[in-house]
């Protein structure tokens, strides 16, 4: 055995063994080359095996007392001292999984999990109306190049309590829903009109999707305000290509103009705010601008970005700051963030995105890059996505189509940085979510806390309750009333699912139940009684237990005795340095 293992401590030895680690890079970076899938997977020496994969291309959670898998969030770094303790609000979805929205707390525990819907779900956050927080939301389904749905406002109890559409058109699209300080909601709308398409290389007679934007009272479903932007925006500064489209009908999914299902989206509406003055400030992704409109005429102020640009960049020498951005948002110190995408296809040479906050002088008609938010290492958002400007100063980035989210410091300095898929295949999309926020939320869900009896385990857990402190296990005896429950044992909530070890229940019970209790000892729910384990079942358990601790008593005694075998072979076995000698008779008297 030595013998064959000689060579190859010698290889190690030598560090021959990296020639075929080489080789096979190698030949993984030629065939990243030649094939348009691999060329999509990207490749860092910093990456763990997590991000390349090893968990699944869509990493899970799953529960035993809750029907529902989450997503299961890693963090490379937190500084919890200093990133926002709010909650997490993620809409995910992914070939694999089922669409929903999902409410995290800081950690990236699970606190509320939508139940399945068949639609998707975008635009997830926490708003208010009227002094009332509420969770917003778009839900719908892909319809040709765009999606096709409502909004929905969601009160504490998980209860939908707005159903929102858009005056005049069958649909809302999933890119805004912005509510106002005036009790009004923002929305965005896909809509197909014909158009001559002849100047970007298309159809004559053919059609593009109109970006519309409504501003919509909610109280009384009246459209206050409504902007196309066909009237505004030539078609001519849109910078989405046409490449692959043709007359061919076979073509028309690929969004070419040639029907109106397959309207060319030259604009693609993707942001609104309405700021204190009553103008509005509008992001157009496939013309990479910003467009400040009056909100009383519809007539553009001014153009930022594409090639209706008005603004110098100082220091002089960038036309252009950002490119295929999303979510733009003008403060009051006269900045603007936003998420510059700097990306379109994720085919494309490999770029980087970023979040970044512009200066900008009005008067004299420039704009400074005043602090770019770039992740370690190098994500591309190649769609979607967001900056969030949080009440301590923080930023918020959601990397869009790249499963992941980073709190950075007002100056830039990562602070928390998540992802919830594989960092290799990002360009894929197993996961995303369309935008992520951060927001305080109490939520009172109308059902009950649910348990589950597994094996000697006992879990339990209360989608979206928020306020719960501590479980308390009861159990009530064989013959005692109904309400005869006695403690049994309690202990801290600590993530979205608990468990108490069946081992608690030293005494016999015929039903047991779970109470959920809040900071000041109040209970604010119970669970349904179940019976508890069964003795069969304890017994089997800690049989398990025992043969578990008996197997690995005998591996680590053969473990032990083996090297102790090795250790006296070594011991009696050396060889003197002076050569075998024959023991003389007299040396024994």
């Amino acid at each position: 055995m030595s013998k064959l293992l000689a060579p190859v401590l010698c290889l190690l030895r030598k560090r021959l063994l990296l020639v075929p680690l080489v080789v096979l890079v190698a030949g993984f970076l030629l065939l990243r080359q030649s094939s348009p899938t691999l060329s999509r997977v990207h490749w860092r020496s910093d990456w763990s095996w997590v991000d390349m994969g090893s968990s699944g291309m869509a990493p899970m959670r799953r529960y035993h007392s809750f029907d529902h898998a989450s997503i299961d969030v890693r963090f490379l770094a937190r500084d919890d001292q200093r990133c926002s303790r709010e909650q997490i609000f993620l809409a995910t979805r992914g070939s694999d999984t089922e669409p929903g929205a999902v409410i995290l707390d800081h950690t990236g525990e699970l606190v509320w999990r939508q139940p399945r819907m068949a639609a998707e779900v975008h635009d997830f956050r926490v708003q208010e109306y009227k002094g009332e927080r509420f969770l917003t939301f778009w839900a719908g389904a892909p319809d040709g190049g765009g999606k096709q749905g409502f909004w929905y406002m969601m009160d504490d109890t998980y209860t939908i309590r707005h159903n929102i559409s858009a005056p005049g058109f069958e649909f809302g699209d999933m890119h805004e829903f912005e509510l106002t300080a005036n009790g009004t909601a923002l929305v965005t709308i896909y809509n197909p009109i014909p158009a001559n398409l002849s100047a970007l290389g298309g159809a004559a007679q053919g059609y593009i999707l109109d970006g519309v934007f409504q501003e919509i009272e909610l109280e009384t479903g009246h459209v206050l305000f409504q902007w196309n932007a066909s009237d505004h925006i030539p078609l001519e500064t849109s910078r989405k290509p046409m490449k692959g489209c043709s007359d061919d009908p076979k073509k028309a999914f690929l969004g070419c103009g040639n029907t109106p299902d397959a309207a060319f989206d030259y604009y693609h509406i993707n942001s609104i705010q309405r700021d204190p003055k009553g103008n509005y400030l509008v992001s157009g992704r496939h013309t990479s601008s910003l467009t400040y409109i009056n909100g009383t005429t519809g007539e553009p102020i001014w153009h930022m970005g594409g090639d209706m640009n008005q603004f110098d960049v100082v220091p002089r020498g960038t036309r252009v700051l950002f490119a295929w951005q999303h979510h733009a948002r003008l403060h009051d110190d006269d900045t603007i963030t936003l998420l510059d995408n700097n990306a379109y296809n994720p085919k494309a040479t490999r770029t980087e995105s970023r979040a970044i906050r512009l200066q900008v002088d009005f008067a004299a008609m420039n704009v400074t890059l005043q602090t770019a938010y770039r992740h370690p290492q190098s994500i591309m958002a190649f769609s979607q996505g967001n900056a969030q400007v949080l009440d301590s100063g923080n930023v918020l980035v959601g990397w869009g189509s790249s499963a992941a989210f980073t709190e950075f410091s007002a100056d830039g300095e990562v602070l928390c940085d998540a992802r919830f898929a594989p960092a290799a295949l990002f360009s894929f999309q197993p996961l995303s979510s369309y935008r992520a926020y951060k927001g305080s939320w109490v939520g009172k869900p109308q059902d009950a806390p649910r348990i589950a009896v597994t094996g000697r385990k006992i879990y339990v857990s209360w989608n979206g309750a928020t306020e719960v402190a501590a479980w308390r296990l009861q159990g009530r005896q064989p013959g005692s009333g109904d309400g005869d429950f006695e403690d049994v044992a309690e202990i801290p909530k600590e993530r979205f699912e608990s468990e108490f070890p069946a081992a608690n229940l030293t005494r016999t019970y015929s039903r047991i139940r779970i109470q959920a209790v809040d900071v000041g000892g109040m209970t604010l729910g119970t669970t349904e009684e179940v019976e508890p384990p069964s003795r069969w079942s304890l017994l089997i358990g800690a049989i398990d237990l025992l043969v578990v601790a008996a197997v690995g008593g005998i591996v680590v005694g053969c473990v032990l005795l083996v090297a102790g075998v090795v250790r006296c072979k070594r011991r009696w076995g050396k060889k003197s340095s002076a050569g075998y000698k024959p023991v003389e008779m007299d040396d024994l008297s």
